[in-house]
Parts: C-alpha cells; structure tokens; sequence
C-alpha cells in the first residue's frame, strides 16, 4: 500500500479540463469513471516513486523524525560505524539515540550532564546518577569546609517537593515510564501522554539523618565502602559511579482494568464475533485457524479475576492478559501469550499446552506436554513431558517420563531434576543457579523481573544472550549491561558506574508545607 493513497492520480485527474471529468461521470460510464481508474494506475507508481525519494531521504538523516517517517532501523549500525560509535542499547530509539548524540556525548565526556543523557538514552527512563566522592567522608583541609560526618538526628534528611523558581530545585518524572508488556509491542511504549510529569524537588537537611538510606535520597557523608560494587554495597567511594533507576512494574502495574471471567465469556457473542461493552473496548475475540483468541488490545494491563474452566471449549489462545486465578484446561490445546497466570492445571490426558513470555505461579499438567519458551514459574511444575527454551524454573520440576526426547536448553532448572535426566539433556546449556527477582510474589510489582545482581549465567544465559524467563521481552537485564557499558566509555577514567533499582523513584517526593 502507497504511503500517498491516490495522491498522484488525484493530482493527475485534477489536472484535466472539466469537460472530461464531467463525461468521466456522465451516466454512460455506468458510475465506473474509467478515465480516474486509468489515472490511478499511473498515480499509485507514481506514489510509489514519490516513497522511495522521500525514504531515501529520510535515510540520510537517522536521528529525525518527519510526518512519522524516519529512517530504516538496519542503516542505523552503518551511521554508527561512521562516527565510530559502538552501539550499546538493545532498543530500535536508544541506538538512535546514541548515533544523534555521539558528537555531543564526546565533547562533553567525563561531565555529568553528558551522564545523564547518557542514561536517559540508554535506559529509556530518567534517573538519579550520585557521584561517589560526594558521599564520602573526608579530613577538612584550608579551602576545603568541613563537612559534618555524624548524622544530626533532629533532622530528617530526604526529598521534597520545590517551587519551580528555587534555585536548588531539580526536575525528575518520578513513578515507571518505560515499556508495559514488550519491547517489541508497538502498544508497550507509554506515549507521552500516559507519562507521569515533571516534578520539582530538592534536597533537604543534608546533614540530618537519612530517612531512606541506599536511595537517591542519602547524601549522608561516610567512610569509603571497600566492597565490591553491587546494586545493595560498594557505593560510597571515590571511584564510584552510581545510578539509581525506578524499578520495573514487570506484569503488575497498578490501577489494572479488571473484569470477572464470567463477564468476559457473557459479553462475547459467538455468532458475530463481536464483544460487548465494557469489556469490548479492552478485549477482542477472534478466530486463528483452529484457535479462538482471547487478547488485550490495548496499552494497559487487562486483569480477570474468577476461576477460568476451560472445559468444552475448542483450541483457545490468550494475549496480554494476567489471571489472579486458577485455570482448569479443557481437553483442547491451550496457549498463552504474554500473560501472568497464577495457576494452570489440569488432572486428565488432553491437549499441549504452551506457554510464550509467561509468568506463572504453578503448573500442574501431571499427564500433558509442556512446550515453553521464555518463561517463568516461580513454584512447583508438574508435567509429562517437557520441551522448553530459554526458561527460568524457580521451583521443583516434576516430569513422570523421563526421555531422551525431551529438549530443555539454555533454561533454569532446578538441581535434583537435572540430576536424573539423560546425559543428552545435561549438555544442553542449563544452569543450577538460584535466580534472583525484585519481587517472588505473584502478584506483586516487580514479580519475576531479575535483580540487577542477579548471575550473568541467568541474566545473560539465553540463546541470543538476553535474559531466561519471561522478562526477556523487555530486555531489563541487557538495558542494565548496556547502560554500564556506555558509561564507562564516557566517564572519567578509574570511575566505575553501579546501576541500582531504586523503589523511592516511583513516587514523588511529599510537598512540605509550613504551618503559620
């Protein structure tokens, strides 16, 4: 389809004298205007001359955006290798970004502005970087001040809220604004619209007692931290680069549209496809192939809450959709997409199910095949068989056959159930290693998504070198490896950057007001 629809056959037919337009839609012509049909022919390959001028222009150029018209995705490595830039970003717009910025970024290295677009670049969402040396306690010398290294517990020192005009004020959008479900869902970047506004906020009693310590909010002075830099320790020192980040919301992100199953299946009329409001403006229903599909077509998080009984349906299919309850499958095939499911059982012999970018809780298949592929469930898994890829089992696995047809590769599994499989499937790239998530909780905000300390061997150790489990989609892990990659290039030599998850970004600072 011609990104000009008709715009050169419009442009030709206008051109003619009114006396042809005017036989053109004479009655004769039985209301066909072949002479128009005629002209469109030549205007669409017009059109289509006309799109490759304008996108052969527009690749000149990959740091613009024109008429939603930008340049190709695959040219921006070739722009990079230009300026030799070594792009470090998994997402399409922080490459961009990082080709846009690669001549500012270097006039500037080693200073903190150019940190802060670097980080905003990189991550995607805003942050709160604090040099090292500032929280670390020194001997007062001539031309240096001293500065107090003993709290003062009288007063509490956090965040408040400023006034646009003081001097001290900074201005940060606090709360999540990176990606709902994938970084490959065109509804997952929150548009600039559903964005949590600047707030103006400073620092206050600098010297008092910190009132959360570890956050962006402690600028408490203390001895150098000798360990070795982690999300939770190596901070405060001299060498110390470090950048607080708000942790992601993973499947629950607060305020979801809910809806009882019941009144799902009620509002969907079989006959025409169609589904009634409410329910209709967050969920569609349609048919592919042998399956019925059940997703959410929206940019926000769709939950049912009820029991789901599956039985008597035919092969059926969710998208984007968490269950807080359990789901009783039916003698069909059954998949999920993109979804949290607390619990997935089934008790007799029936169809696969499989399991895409999924969170669950527990599955309990006894006598089914499990096929998954970036998934992960925190508790116990009960199947037959198990085909699995790039997967994270938190919990015990139990499968009741054992066979050399099993494939389980670059997964989590747990130790007792590697150690009773076959040669063949212990050199399929597992690993042993305990995950560690924000949050283990169904439920939760944060559930499932791997901590920033979490082992290379599971943040890193899927087949493409993301992470396993069902975040892999939203590339956290890689966006973490990228951004400390990127700021050691720019920061000053011997600084090294630690990236930490700060919960007390995702709420804004209280506004203080004083009593007359």
């Amino acid at each position: 389809m011609s990104a000009y629809p008709n715009a050169s056959g419009d442009q030709l037919y206008a051109l003619l004298p009114e006396v042809y337009r005017d036989r053109d839609r004479s009655p004769a012509s039985n209301a066909l205007r072949p002479l128009k049909a005629y002209l469109d022919a030549f205007g669409e390959v017009l059109d289509k001359i006309r799109h490759t001028l304008d996108q052969r222009y527009d690749d000149s150029f990959p740091d613009t955006t024109v008429n939603d018209r930008r340049c190709q995705e695959w040219l921006v490595p070739y722009f990079a290798e230009l300026l030799a830039v070594r792009l470090r970003s998994p997402f399409p717009d922080g490459k961009r970004d990082e080709v846009a910025s690669a001549v500012r970024w270097a006039q500037r290295k080693g200073t903190l502005p150019a940190a802060e677009e670097i980080v905003e670049a990189i991550a995607q969402v805003e942050g709160e970087l604090r040099e090292g040396f500032r929280l670390v306690a020194t001997t007062a010398r001539i031309g240096m001040p001293e500065s107090p290294v003993t709290p003062d517990l009288r007063l509490a020192s956090r965040a408040i809220q400023a006034d646009a005009d003081d001097p001290e004020a900074q201005w940060t959008r606090f709360g999540w604004n990176g990606r709902v479900w994938s970084a490959d869902d065109p509804a997952a970047a929150a548009p600039e619209s559903r964005r949590a506004p600047y707030t103006s906020w400073k620092q206050t009693n600098h010297t008092g007692a910190p009132c959360f310590p570890g956050s962006y909010e402690d600028v408490s002075r203390r001895a150098v931290d000798l360990r070795t830099p982690r999300a939770d320790q190596g901070h405060c020192h001299p060498k110390r680069f470090t950048v607080h980040l708000p942790p992601p919301w993973g499947f629950f992100t607060p305020t979801p549209i809910a809806f009882d199953w019941s009144h799902v299946v009620a509002a969907y009329d079989p006959v025409t496809g169609g589904v009634a409001a409410p329910v209709g403006a967050y969920i569609e229903v349609f048919i592919d192939g042998a399956a019925r599909v059940w997703r959410n077509k929206t940019g926000d998080s769709v939950e049912i809450v009820g029991a789901v009984d599956l039985a008597g349906t035919p092969p059926t299919r969710f998208e984007k959709l968490r269950f807080v309850e359990k789901i009783k499958l039916g003698a069909a095939d059954t998949e999920f997409r993109r979804c949290a499911v607390r619990e997935i059982a089934a008790v007799d012999t029936g169809g696969t199910l499989t399991l895409r970018d999924v969170l669950a809780d527990e599955v309990d298949i006894r006598q089914r095949l499990l096929v998954a592929e970036y998934t992960t469930v925190l508790g116990r898994t009960r199947v037959a068989r198990l085909l699995a890829s790039d997967c994270i089992f938190a919990g015990a696995v139990v499968t009741a056959v054992v066979s050399q047809g099993d494939c389980v590769r670059f997964t989590r599994v747990p130790e007792a159930w590697l150690a009773i499989q076959p040669p063949a499937v212990q050199k399929n790239r597992l690993t042993t290693l305990p995950p560690h998530f924000l949050s283990d909780v169904f439920g939760e905000p944060g559930c499932s998504v791997l901590a920033p300390d979490c082992d290379p061997a599971i943040a890193l150790g899927a087949e493409d070198g993301g992470e396993m489990g069902c975040g892999h989609a939203w590339r956290h892990a890689a966006n973490l490896t990228a951004l400390t990659g990127k700021l050691s290039e720019y920061l000053p030599v011997g600084i090294e950057p630690v990236v930490t998850y700060d919960a007390r970004l995702l709420c804004p600072p209280p506004a203080i007001t004083k009593s007359p």
